[in-house]
């Protein structure tokens, strides 16, 4: 494995740190949602014509909760945005070797990508350090709204 240069790894800390507070807010948000839609449709099922179709989604809804556990995920995802910002804290004070060493320790604990929010994160990771974020590619309209629903397009 090559040795990340200091600027790499400083990227790698920022990018995460902000990756990470974006899946935490868009899978708390989809939690909220989940529930808050499971509320509605569950008063509808009383006061319907169509009582089996919103049961129907109601279950569907319940499923996807069981299932994909959006507020768990938020969790774990919140908790790792906090040990990356431990590190991001304190990295002018690491050595690069020490820097590289938590950054592959601090991995090891990321969220499962959502695909849609690592250009949204790499371009806020890239306002921060003062980079070229015009050099990225331009944001899909799905990367928009996911950056918009993650509370992360003010800085994209």
């Amino acid at each position: 494995m090559t040795q990340k240069s200091r600027s790499d790894l400083e990227f790698v800390v920022v990018y995460s740190m902000r990756f990470e507070e974006m899946t935490a807010t868009l899978l708390r948000r989809l939690d909220r949602l989940s529930s808050w839609t499971q509320i509605v449709l569950g008063v509808a099922v009383v006061t319907t014509a169509a009582p089996i179709a919103t049961g129907l989604a109601v279950a569907c809804i319940a499923t996807y909760q069981l299932v994909c556990q959006p507020g768990v995920e938020a969790a774990k995802a919140a908790a790792s945005q906090e040990r990356w910002r431990a590190l991001f804290r304190t990295m002018n004070s690491k050595s690069d070797n020490e820097l590289a060493e938590a950054v592959q320790v601090t991995e090891e604990h990321d969220s499962p990508a959502i695909g849609g929010l690592r250009l949204p994160a790499q371009r806020a990771a890239s306002i921060q350090l003062d980079l070229n974020a015009a050099a990225l590619p331009q944001l899909s309209r799905w990367q928009k709204t996911l950056a918009f629903f993650a509370g992360g397009l003010g800085e994209v």
